[in-house]
């Protein structure tokens, strides 16, 4: 097909060859709509990557402010002041060096006694590349969560022990009026009975806690795997018997196996074992081993309690370099400070059982 331009005559002279050119410059016309279009498809790439920006956006600042939320409710109960302060520092330290988003003020941080809550909203602008274009050069994002420090349900958390049966274990300390052992056996059901007492919901805390123990002399002796309850860990503790050297690995390492296991078929799980021991291993290379095992426990999120009990300087440093911070080793001389340092790791473990909600 022959294609036949009409060109009107509307004049003549260079005005005539003017036109004439513009109505035969068909290739002129594509170029036109081309650029057209490829600028409004890098508009529409450039909207996208601004609405991507500001959902991220959304979900960092949620991530941030549930955070918060938590450390809040965890010291709330003790000092709501502490609480407060420890809420808004940790979300502005998040945007302190943020190029792309920053607080559009402080956050509001609300305590419901009533309720035994706290609200922590916050916002923040994002700054927006392309739509920037159109007059919107940022976004406000909002995020809000509310965490409760006085539960309508219990957390799923596990309590393992690993105790030390050795048989210097048997004996009585200076000035104390029952062995070691005995001793043990009363802080380890105070342990039991302080969760229980200091839980807000009793009736789903004897549902919830799992409970287990292993002990150890130069091998790992008697031992109870995690189970649903706390009762058959504090009969079966009151039927254990001391004797031989001291070996706390593999008491440790069956500890942490059995915190891990229970933690893969768990959601909103968290671990603890407490360590006890009233003396030396008999090698450093047990030292070395035990170490070891605590430092995987604590890169799986399992918080470590240690306890010593009349142990010298090297049992010291041991537990020491196994808990989880300097906050979490005890020091007890005698029996009434064993049960003393365990109902207190069962009042920490209690500070940490809390709900979120949205």
């Amino acid at each position: 097909m022959k294609l036949v331009y009409i060109v009107p005559n509307l004049g003549s002279g260079n005005e005539n060859i003017m036109m004439k050119r513009f109505f035969r410059n068909v290739e002129g016309g594509f170029a036109v709509i081309f650029a057209v279009g490829l600028l409004a498809f890098i508009l529409c790439v450039g909207v996208a990557i601004d609405l991507t920006n500001v959902t991220k956006a959304k979900a960092q600042l949620q991530d941030v402010v549930d955070t918060a939320a938590l450390a809040g409710a965890i010291l709330a109960a003790d000092d709501q002041s502490r609480a407060r302060l420890a809420v808004r520092d940790m979300i502005v330290s998040n945007y302190a060096a943020n190029e792309r988003a920053s607080l559009t003020g402080a956050p509001s941080i609300v305590f419901d006694e009533s309720a035994r809550e706290v609200t922590v909203t916050a916002e923040v602008l994002v700054e927006n590349a392309v739509m920037g274009i159109a007059g919107y050069s940022s976004s406000r994002v909002t995020a809000r969560t509310t965490s409760s420090y006085g539960v309508d349900f219990v957390t799923p958390f596990a309590v393992m022990m690993a105790l030390d049966v050795s048989g210097s274990m048997s004996w009585t300390p200076s000035g104390g009026d029952e062995p070691r052992l005995d001793s043990m056996k009363s802080a380890s059901e105070s342990l039991f009975n302080t969760l229980y007492e200091e839980s807000d919901d009793k009736g789903l805390f004897s549902t919830t806690i799992h409970s287990g123990f292993g002990t150890y002399n130069t091998a790992l002796r008697a031992r109870l795997n995690l189970h649903i309850g706390y009762r058959d860990t504090i009969r079966s503790v009151n039927e254990l018997v001391a004797g031989g050297g001291t070996n706390s690995t593999p008491a440790v390492v069956y500890a942490y196996n059995q915190l891990i296991a229970d933690r893969n078929e768990q959601e909103n799980w968290s671990g603890y074992l407490l360590f006890m021991t009233d003396g030396d291993n008999n090698n450093i290379g047990s030292d070395i081993s035990t170490i070891n095992a605590c430092n995987r426990a604590k890169a799986n999120d399992i918080v470590i309690f240690t306890v010593a009990f009349g142990a010298g300087v090297r049992g010291q440093n041991l537990l020491r370099d196994c808990a989880s911070g300097p906050e979490n080793f005890y020091n007890s001389t005698d029996g009434d400070d064993l049960v003393a340092a365990f109902e207190d790791i069962a009042k920490e473990i209690n500070k940490i059982v809390i709900r979120v909600k949205r």
